[in-house]
């Protein structure tokens, strides 16, 4: 009865492979602290794109628009009424983003964050 010698290397290599994806875990964890921080960071990052795009746009549809006629005009004001809403909700999101507390949140308050 012979043995594959390919067998053994199967073996071996779903050792290594174990090996270097438990140290690879271990090395790329991060603690919840930091995790929720980095989440906030992105949000508030987020919020401010969004509120930037939404206020240049407020700004300029009414100057591109102002001669519109028909449904050119209606296609610049509803794209200001969008921008606004665009701007209240980038407006509620960063003053959330900002007033939470990265510490006070546990792993079930973060997981619902």
């Amino acid at each position: 009865m012979s043995t594959s010698p390919f067998s053994n290397q199967k073996y071996i290599a779903l050792i290594l492979f174990l090996l270097l994806v438990l140290v690879s875990t271990d090395l790329l964890a991060q603690t919840l602290s930091e995790y929720n921080q980095s989440r906030l960071d992105i949000n508030k990052s987020g919020m401010i794109i969004l509120g930037g795009w939404a206020a240049g746009n407020l700004l300029i549809n009414p100057i591109i628009g102002r001669n519109a006629t028909g449904s050119d005009k209606y296609f610049y004001q509803m794209n200001a009424w969008w921008n606004a809403v665009n701007l209240t909700i980038a407006g509620f999101g960063y003053y959330n983003a900002i007033g939470s507390e990265v510490q006070t949140l546990d792993a079930l308050a973060s997981l619902q964050e």
